[in-house]
């Protein structure tokens, strides 16, 4: 009687700090959260190793390990818990490659790939013996390993892996799924790194039109998309379509943001190289002036609010000075600046030294 009223007293006190660690790592408390979690590790001492216990506190730990950014130790209790599950489960069940995902997610943190991939691996055998070569599971598996490829710059072999997730993921959701879009974003990056402009346009075009069935025409969910379309139709020299969509961004990032947004100045740099390609030398120039006219406004704008802020801080003299620089920035003859200027030059006036008459000294008449 009394052995088992200790045994509920040590599970007590052991899923008290489990409850603990939990709590101040959802608080972001992270030091607070490891002291648990050591006092935990301890407890565990007189556990049996298959017991599902130890490994809740293996697991736990290398979570707040990650998130405190200690990844030796996160390792270290991430390898417990794949043998945890090795033991308890077998070599090859589905729970130990849950497990080894998580291990490799984490060697991939610390930037060991080689490892990491051989690690990735295995759980994609553990997958295909599962289920087979179409297993669901697998989608996962290639995309995971794609991501690490692309990370070491091997972007045939990230290529290749976004591929085999799509064509899984596509028999699984159908070709128009929102599920699609994560890969087919990084698919689209990966072909126009790589050159392969008509693959890009086409895996672009697909992102694209899924993101128009959910969100409409003109959501800034397109930019992505439209972007790259245009960027992927550059390198074919399908110019004209490139300037429609590359007008199109435009179009998206004044709805989305506003017509002074510094985006935009961005793709008009990128429309005037467009332009330059064709020898539209006119066309460019004038595309690039109002890039340069944009960027002007956007930097004397934010000149001219730190001048207020100065100026109620009564920092008369350094406003001043921003105030002038702004002015400096912007161009009399462009209409789009005509409003911010007017607005500068009525601060400067308000801020100028203003002159002070003296009165006239009185006369004095020479008495003799």
């Amino acid at each position: 009687m009394h052995l088992i009223f200790a045994l509920l007293l040590f599970v007590g006190d052991l899923d008290q700090c489990l409850d603990d660690a939990r709590r101040s790592y959802a608080k972001g408390e992270l030091v607070n959260a490891r002291k648990a979690m050591d006092e935990a590790w301890t407890l565990t001492a007189p556990i049996p190793q298959k017991d599902p216990k130890r490994y809740e506190v293996v697991r736990q730990f290398a979570d707040i390990l990650i998130a405190a950014d200690d990844l030796d130790g996160a390792e270290n209790y991430s390898l417990q818990a794949v043998n945890w599950r090795e033991q308890v489960h077998g070599m090859n069940h589905l729970l130990v490659a849950d497990e080894l995902t998580s291990l490799a997610m984490l060697i991939r943190a610390r930037k060991d790939y080689t490892r990491a991939l051989v690690i990735m691996q295995r759980v994609q055998d553990i997958h295909i013996k599962a289920g087979g070569l179409e297993a669901p599971e697998l989608a996962n598996d290639y995309s995971r390993m794609a991501l690490i490829y692309t990370e070491i710059e091997q972007h045939e072999a990230a290529i290749m892996n976004l591929e085999l997730t799509l064509r899984i993921r596509q028999k699984t959701l159908g070709s128009w799924d929102a599920g699609l879009l994560a890969e087919l974003d990084r698919l689209g990056v990966s072909y126009v790194t790589v050159r392969r402009y008509e693959k890009g346009e086409e895996t672009y075009r697909h992102a694209l039109l899924i993101r128009e069935r959910l969100f409409g025409k003109t959501g800034a969910e397109l930019i992505q998309n439209v972007e790259g379309l245009a960027y992927a139709q550059f390198g074919l020299k399908k110019w004209d379509d490139a300037e429609i969509n590359y007008k199109r961004l435009l179009a998206l990032w004044e709805v989305s943001a506003s017509k002074e947004h510094p985006m935009i100045a961005i793709t008009l740099d990128k429309l005037a190289l467009l332009y330059r390609e064709q020898e539209k030398l006119e066309l460019a120039g004038r595309t690039t002036s109002q890039a340069l006219a944009m960027r002007a406004h956007f930097l004397a704008n934010g000149l001219t609010r730190e001048a207020v802020i100065q100026i109620k801080q009564g920092q008369r003299k350094e406003a001043l000075v921003l105030l002038k620089r702004a002015q400096d920035s912007l161009d009399s003859k462009r209409p789009e600046h005509e409003k911010l200027l007017g607005q500068i030059q009525s601060l400067v006036k308000e801020l100028a030294p203003r002159s002070i008459k003296k009165p006239a000294a009185p006369s004095r008449e020479l008495k003799l």
